[in-house]
């Protein structure tokens, strides 16, 4: 083994054997150039053959000596490396074939002797040889790098359920020191002893294989705390600079995938704290609403809202409501309105349902109701606020029915000095829509975060709304 080829002499002594085949042709001159290509037809086809055959016997020798390392941790060995070096260096030695051969010049004659097309083909036997030669040594190191990917797994695996099983609070450095030391170790092992051509090769399934195995662990884990997302996220921040190492490994296009892409947004989706997921859920639940079939709207509501500064207060005016869909036998309703800000914990007083009075027997209720919710001063800063508006018919006997739910965006709403400024606001008229049943990523999330209040009575009213009576 030398240290500075690093590949053993089984290598160069095919290396050199092949060249002396090569060189041995170089100096017969072969005068005939019919002849010619019969005997450089058969020579391509015993170097193509022999490396081949190196390729197989190496690889199979590993198996025999156990170099896979198969008990135990897996970490890479130096024998292991040479193998693969082996096989690549013996690869590139059938690069200057058609050269040395003097493929074109062959070719060239033949063309005068038997014409172009008899000569193309001719030329592609000669390819053909070379090209399944190359691509069957390159499939005898990816079946080494991929038995490597497999040994590696059991313990990537490993060390990445670890680094999730530490309890919320560990610092991140201690958490994901096992995997990436684990990385560390072996992949310098594998740039010490690879050759660059094969080192770039063992680069990308590594670190694919690691984006994987996160993604398996924790797709269906969403009971896992915040905070372990968090983890979550700044180990696939530390795993691409790790594997881009200062531009020396692989690029960032290299590292998006579609497997990235779904780890990265599962990742800060479910990092979020429970507030921010409401907001974000209703949020996108008002524009899907916006895109519904006008002809399945339930009505109007019109109201004012305005942010009175000082007071760090909201000021919601409900005006009106009209076209209601008449609820009751007699072709009419008895409407009031009912609405919350969301998320709750924004606001103070844990932000209770507010609501209007009763207005009886009518389709057009008009109500010029105000209320004033108390905010934290914050509360515009890491959230988008949303007002959830639900219209109902009372019902004295049975249960109250739901006539029609609107969403507002807190998130441009004007701000003001005084309760005078809000009349002068331009009026907000919503439509009226029935609550889908409540589904998605985002909500299956919330849902999955049975310690939470704020989540867990959020959850109960999306799932009741989606349920009531239509």
């Amino acid at each position: 083994l030398s240290d500075a080829v690093r590949h053993s002499s089984s290598a160069v002594d095919t290396v050199n054997l092949l060249f002396q085949l090569r060189v041995s042709w170089e100096q017969l001159g072969w005068p005939d150039p019919s002849a010619a290509y019969g005997f450089v037809l058969k020579l391509t086809e015993y170097i193509c053959g022999s490396a081949m055959y190196y390729a197989i016997r190496v690889h199979d020798i590993l198996k025999e000596k156990s170099y896979y390392d198969d008990e135990g941790q897996f970490d890479v060995t130096e024998k292991l490396c040479v193998t693969l070096n082996d096989i690549d260096y013996v690869r590139m030695a059938l690069k200057p074939l058609p050269e040395s051969l003097a493929w074109d010049k062959i070719v060239g004659n033949l063309e005068a002797e038997t014409g172009p097309e008899a000569a193309q083909q001719s030329k592609r036997s000669l390819e053909t040889f070379l090209s399944s030669a190359d691509e069957n040594m390159r499939h005898q190191i990816f079946i080494v790098v991929e038995k490597i990917g497999e040994r590696m797994n059991v313990d990537i695996t490993n060390y990445a359920s670890q680094l999730i099983k530490f309890p919320p609070g560990t610092l991140f450095e201690d958490a994901a020191r096992g995997l990436m030391g684990y990385l560390q170790t072996n992949l310098q092992s594998l740039s010490n002893w690879l050759l660059t051509s094969v080192f770039v090769q063992m680069l990308q399934p590594t670190y694919n294989l690691c984006i994987t195995t996160f993604l398996h662990l924790v797709k269906d884990r969403r009971d896992l705390s915040p905070s372990i997302y968090k983890r979550l996220f700044n180990t696939l921040n530390t795993l691409q600079n790790f594997f881009h190492a200062e531009g020396d490994g692989l690029t960032h296009d290299d590292m998006k995938s579609d497997v990235y892409e779904s780890l990265l947004t599962l990742a800060q989706d479910r990092q979020a704290e429970s507030p921010s997921l409401i907001s974000r859920y209703l949020q996108e639940l008002h524009q899907t609403i916006e895109k519904t079939d006008p002809a399945k709207n339930r009505g109007f509501l019109t109201v004012l809202v305005g942010f009175i500064e000082p007071k760090s207060t909201l000021c919601v005016k409900i005006l009106s409501a009209r076209e209601i869909p008449a609820l009751d036998p007699n072709g009419l309703s008895d409407p009031y309105v009912k609405f919350r800000p969301y998320p709750t914990s924004a606001f103070l007083g844990k932000a209770n349902p507010q609501q209007t009075t009763v207005k009886k027997q009518t389709l057009t209720a008009i109500y010029d109701e105000t209320f004033f919710i108390p905010a934290k001063s914050d509360v515009f800063s890491a959230i988008k606020p949303v007002l959830v508006f639900q219209v109902y018919d009372w019902d004295r006997i049975t249960k109250d029915d739901l006539a029609g739910e609107a969403i507002m965006s807190l998130e441009s709403v004007p701000r003001v000095t005084s309760e005078a400024e809000v009349d002068s606001l331009r009026q907000a008229t919503m439509t009226l829509w029935l609550p889908p049943e409540p589904s998605g990523e985002i909500f299956r999330v919330i849902e999955s975060r049975t310690w939470d209040k704020e989540a867990v009575e959020f959850v109960k009213l999306r799932k009741k709304l989606g349920k009531m009576e239509r």
